[in-house]
């Protein structure tokens, strides 16, 4: 038979006395935050680890941009809200008024978010535009550094036209191009500041290709007049130097693509 005791529930518990010789632990403190950013202003955050692969070649490259003439190419890639200029508009002015460039940069040769991007004027008629995010008839083997690729029709042409009424060294550039690889016979021309035509011949290459035109550009005009088997990339407004900018969405591009674009 076990022992009951039915006033358990009411009855106080015996508090066991502490041995004299028992030492009570510290209290843990924690080590006060320290926020290195000056009121209003926000500092981009390096996630890296030992493997040094986050921001720290990203700042040198920077640094090396006081000690030559180089050209430092920015890629942000995120969601529609990059894609459209929305973020990337004020980091770019800020960088562009200290290390130096101008223009809007890389920019797709069509592209859903023409009509809200604030930061250029973007215009284009006859391409047939394939994705990454297509459900179909999308070639990973054929894609860009934005995930994209392009093909144009006859009479195909894409407008960029700079602009001041939201930021600053957008309205002209000094260098604008256009990015492309044909595997057959293309010809090209360009209007720069609504001009006259200037026409450019390319014979079969298959690799990545650049035409270009300098000066003072506020709009600048590719037209093709004849192409064979090939794909463009994109078009772009910018310095002779300092810092040039891709924005995109959030796209996967494989390295043996990303590897056919030269670093410079």
């Amino acid at each position: 038979m076990r022992r009951i005791d039915v006033l358990s529930d009411l009855r106080y518990p015996e508090v066991m006395a502490a041995d004299s010789d028992s030492i009570s632990l510290p209290p843990i403190i924690k080590p006060a935050f320290v926020d290195t950013c000056r009121e209003g202003l926000t500092c981009i955050e390096d996630y890296s680890d030992s493997t040094l692969r986050g921001m720290s070649p990203f700042y040198e490259a920077l640094n090396r941009l006081s000690s030559d003439d180089g050209l430092v190419r920015i890629a942000v890639f995120g969601d529609s809200f990059i894609e459209a200029d929305i973020f990337t508009a004020d980091l770019r002015e800020m960088l562009q008024k200290h290390f130096g460039g101008c223009g809007v940069g890389f920019v797709p040769i069509t592209s859903m978010t023409s009509g809200y991007r604030p930061t250029v004027r973007h215009t284009f008629s006859g391409w047939a535009s394939h994705s990454v995010t297509d459900s179909t008839y999308f070639d990973r083997k054929r894609q860009g550094v934005s995930g994209h690729y392009f093909v144009p029709r006859a009479g195909a042409y894409v407008e960029l036209r700079g602009q001041k009424n939201y930021a600053s060294l957008l309205d002209t550039c000094q260098r604008a191009s256009i990015f492309f690889a044909n595997r057959g016979n293309l010809e090209l021309s360009s209007s720069v500041n609504r001009g006259e035509n200037r026409s450019y011949t390319f014979e079969p290459v298959g690799g990545l290709r650049e035409a270009h035109v300098e000066g003072s550009i506020g709009s600048v005009r590719w037209t093709v007049n004849s192409a064979d088997s090939t794909l463009f990339y994109g078009l772009a407004m910018d310095g002779k130097k300092e810092l040039s900018w891709i924005t995109s969405r959030c796209v996967v591009v494989p390295d043996y693509r990303c590897v056919a674009f030269p670093r410079k």
